[in-house]
C-alpha cells in the first residue's frame, strides 16, 4: 500500500539532502512525499500535489511527519500544544468540544480534510422523568441538545464536509508523527508556566480537539535544528518516519484516540561503516575517472595535425561511358514520296509505319544511356565515402576551409538543372508536334485519282477554249499549222506548271519531314552530349560527398572525445558531489570516515550511463529487512542500520 508522507518546507532541505535515502522506496512505489502548506483552508490549496499522486490508487494512507525545532520553544506560538501531547492544542482545552465549526489550527484543518470531519456530539444528562402512562418518576438519560441547535450543528458539518471533499480515494488510515522536547526541557517548561485555573472538559485530547477517528497518533523525544545540515536527531526521525510508512499495523496494534510514544533503535556503527565504504567505493570510481579522462586528453593533444599543411583533395572521376549515337534509325527516309498522297503507296499508311519504327527506335536508344548512368551513379554511390583510415585530422582553421568549399560545391550542385542535360519532355512534345504537322501536310495533299481528274477537267477545259479558235480559222480558210503549234505549246506549259505544283506539295512534305528528322537527330545529340555532362555532375557529386563525409568523420571524432571528456568531467563532479554529502552526513552526526579497506581495487562503471540512472550512486545495501521488536512481531526495517522500531501508548491523565 502506498504510504504518502506529508510534510512542510521546514523539512525540505533535509528531504532533499538525503533523497538518495529515501529514492529507492519511492521508485518501488512504497512512498511518497507530498507538501502542505498549513495556510490553505481546502484540499486545492493545502494539498495541491496529492490528487496527481494517488489518481490511480484504490487505497492508501497518509503519514502526516512534523518536526518541531529548537526555536519554536523559546518563541511565542500561535497554538501552543501540551508539552506531553503535540496534539492536544491549549486552546481548546476548556472549550466545547460539541460544537462543530472550522478549525483555525493548521494541523487539525488538516486532520479533518484527509479523514473526514467528526459528527457533531450530542450531550445527554441523567435525570428524573414522568412516566405519562403511570405518572410514576423514574431515572432516565434525557438528551440536553436542543433540535434547533442538533439542526444547526448537521448543517455546518455538512458545510464543512463539502469544503473538504477530495476527487479521489480518501486515505484508510491517516498517522500522525510530530516530534517533541525531550522530558528535562518539557519539565522546565512546565516550571515556567503558570497553572490554568480552569479544568479542561471531560473527554480525551482526540475529542477535544475533533480529531477523526481513523487518525492515529505517534510522538518521538527529538528536536531539530533550524540552522544545521541534519543532526543525528533528525535523521533518527526521518527514519522512523520512514520504517511506520513501509510497514502495515492492524487496528489492535495501534488503537484510535491513544497516543504512542516511538523509539528507534539504530546502529550508528553500521551507518558510519555503510556511509564509510559508500564514500570510499566513490573516491576509487573518481581515480579512474581521473586517470581515464587524463589518457583521453593527452592521446588528443598528441593527434593534432601539423602546422599548414595543404587540405587534402578528395575528388573522384566518374565517367558515363557509352557509345556514340547513330541517330539514322530514328530519322524517316522521304526518297520514296510520289506526286500525290496515294502513289506509290498511301502516304498515310507510310508515314504511321515509319514513326511508329522511329519511336521503338528511341525508346530502344534511351535504354542505353539510362543504362549506362545507373552504372555511373551505382559507381559513384559505391566510391561516395572515405575510408577512415584514409582521413588525418585537420585543426578548426582547415576544417572551417573545407567546410567553405564544400558549401560552394553544395551551392553549384543546387543551381546545376540536371534535366537540361536530356530534355525528354521538350523533345517528346516536339516529335508529336512535328508529327502532327506531318500528317496535316499528308491530309492536304491531292491523291491519285484526284491528280487525274485535275489534270483531265484542265484539259477539257483548254480544250474547250481551243475548238471554237479552230473552227473559226477553218471557216476563214486560214491555215491550221501554226494554230496546232501554238495550242501545242501551250498545252506543254500547262503540262509543267501542273507538274510543278505536284513537286511544289512534295516538297512541302518533304520539308515537315525533315523537321521530324532534325528533332530525332537532337535527340541523339543530346544523348551523346548527356554523358559528359553526367560525368562532370555525378563527379562533382562524389567528391562533394567523399569531401563532407571526411569531414563529418573529423568533426564526429572530435566532438566524441568531447562528449567522452564531458561525461567522465560530469561523473567527477557528481562523485565529488556525493563525497562531499556523504562526508557531511557524518561530520553532522559526529562521525569518523572509515580507511579504504579496497584502496586500488577496480571498480565496474559505466561512464555512458548518467549519473541520475547509474546504479554505482547507489548505496548498494539490503532494504525492507525483516526483524522482530520485543513482543516477537515482525517489523520490516529500511536498512540494516535501523535495528528496530519499539513504540508504547502514554498515559495523558484528564
Amino acid at each position: 500500500m502506498l504510504t504518502v508522507i506529508i510534510t512542510t518546507d521546514d523539512s525540505d532541505s533535509f528531504l532533499h539532502e538525503y533523497s538518495t535515502l529515501f529514492l529507492p522506496f519511492q521508485q518501488e512505489g512504497q512512498i511518497a512525499f507530498c507538501h502542505w502548506n498549513p495556510a490553505g483552508k481546502d484540499y486545492k490549496s493545502a494539498l495541491p500535489e496529492l490528487s496527481g499522486l494517488v489518481a490511480a490508487q484504490t487505497e492508501w494512507r497518509a503519514l502526516v511527519a512534523l518536526i518541531q525545532r529548537e526555536d519554536d520553544l523559546d518563541q511565542e506560538q500561535e497554538f501552543p500544544a501540551e508539552l506531553d501531547n503535540p496534539f492536544d492544542f491549549c486552546c481548546n482545552g476548556r472549550q466545547d468540544g460539541y460544537e462543530v465549526e472550522e478549525s483555525n489550527i493548521p494541523l487539525i484543518r488538516l486532520a479533518q480534510m484527509l479523514g473526514g470531519v467528526p459528527e457533531p456530539i450530542y450531550e445527554f444528562a441523567d435525570d428524573l422523568v414522568q412516566q405519562p402512562e403511570t405518572g410514576r418518576w423514574m431515572r432516565d438519560t434525557v438528551l440536553k441538545t436542543t433540535r434547533e441547535s442538533i439542526r444547526q450543528q448537521r448543517i455546518k458539518w455538512s458545510v464543512l464536509e463539502d469544503k473538504y471533499q477530495f476527487s479521489g480515494p480518501k486515505p484508510c488510515t491517516v498517522w500522525f508523527l510530530v516530534s517533541r522536547p525531550y522530558p528535562a526541557s518539557r519539565v522546565r517548561k512546565k516550571n515556567q508556566e503558570p497553572d490554568s485555573p480552569e479544568p479542561k472538559k471531560d473527554l480525551s485530547f482526540a475529542q477535544r480537539n475533533r480529531y477523526p477517528a481513523r487518525a492515529r497518533f505517534f510522538t518521538m523525544d527529538c528536536m531539530g535544528s533550524r540552522y544545521g545540515r541534519g543532526t543525528l536527531e533528525e535523521f533518527h526521525f526521518w527514519m522512523a518516519a520512514l520504517t511506520l510508512a513501509i510497514n502495515d499495523y492492524d487496528g489492535g496494534r495501534v488503537e484510535p484516540e491513544k497516543l504512542y510514544q516511538i523509539h528507534l533503535d539504530l546502529s550508528t556503527e553500521q551507518w558510519r561503516k555503510l556511509l564509510s565504504d559508500y564514500c570510499n567505493r566513490l573516491s576509487r570510481i573518481r581515480r579512474m575517472m581521473e586517470r581515464r579522462a587524463s589518457a583521453l586528453r593527452t592521446r588528443a593533444h598528441q593527434e593534432e595535425p601539423p602546422k599548414e599543411q595543404e587540405l587534402p583533395d578528395f575528388t573522384f572521376k566518374v565517367t558515363v561511358a557509352m557509345d556514340p549515337v547513330n541517330s539514322s534509325e530514328l530519322q524517316v527516309e522521304d526518297g520514296d514520296l510520289g506526286l500525290s498522297r496515294d502513289c506509290p503507296e498511301d502516304e498515310l499508311d507510310w508515314w504511321g509505319r515509319s514513326v511508329r519504327q522511329s519511336g521503338r527506335a528511341m525508346e530502344k536508344l534511351l535504354m542505353a544511356p539510362r543504362r549506362a548512368l545507373d552504372q555511373a551513379c551505382l559507381y559513384a554511390h559505391r566510391n561516395s565515402s572515405v575510408a577512415p583510415i584514409q582521413v588525418r585530422k585537420l585543426d578548426s582553421y582547415q576544417q572551417e576551409e573545407l567546410e567553405h568549399l564544400l558549401m560552394e560545391e553544395e551551392i553549384a550542385l543546387f543551381q546545376t538543372n540536371a534535366d537540361e542535360a536530356l530534355p525528354l519532355g521538350r523533345i517528346r512534345r516536339d516529335r508529336r508536334k512535328a508529327d502532327r504537322q506531318v500528317r496535316e501536310t499528308i491530309g492536304g495533299r491531292m491523291s491519285r485519282r484526284m491528280t487525274t481528274i485535275a489534270g483531265v477537267a484542265a484539259l477539257l477545259l483548254y480544250l474547250a477554249g481551243f475548238v471554237p479558235e479552230w473552227i473559226r480559222a477553218r471557216m476563214q480558210g486560214a491555215e491550221l499549222g501554226p494554230i496546232l503549234l501554238a495550242c501545242a505549246i501551250r498545252l506543254g506549259i500547262l503540262a509543267v506548271v501542273g507538274l510543278l505544283t505536284l513537286l511544289w506539295f512534295r516538297h512541302g512534305l518533304r520539308r515537315k519531314v525533315g523537321d521530324y528528322n532534325a528533332v530525332m537527330r537532337t535527340l541523339g545529340t543530346k544523348i551523346n552530349a548527356m554523358c559528359e555532362f553526367y560525368s562532370g555532375y555525378l563527379t562533382q557529386i562524389c567528391t562533394y560527398m567523399r569531401g563532407r563525409g571526411a569531414l563529418d568523420l573529423i568533426q564526429s571524432r572530435t566532438v566524441a572525445v568531447q562528449e567522452q571528456t564531458d561525461r567522465m568531467e560530469r561523473h567527477i563532479r557528481a562523485l565529488d558531489r556525493c563525497c562531499r554529502q556523504t562526508i557531511s552526513w557524518m561530520e553532522s552526526m559526529g562521525l569518523e570516515r572509515m580507511e579504504d579497506e579496497h584502496s586500488g581495487q577496480p571498480e565496474y562503471f559505466n561512464v555512458e550511463i548518467p549519473p541520475e540512472e547509474n546504479e554505482a550512486y547507489e548505496l548498494r545495501t539490503r532494504r525492507s529487512i525483516l526483524k522482530r521488536d520485543r513482543s516477537g512481531r515482525q517489523i520490516r526495517v529500511p536498512y540494516p542500520f535501523v535495528q528496530g522500531l519499539e513504540f508504547e501508548r502514554e498515559e495523558l491523565f484528564k
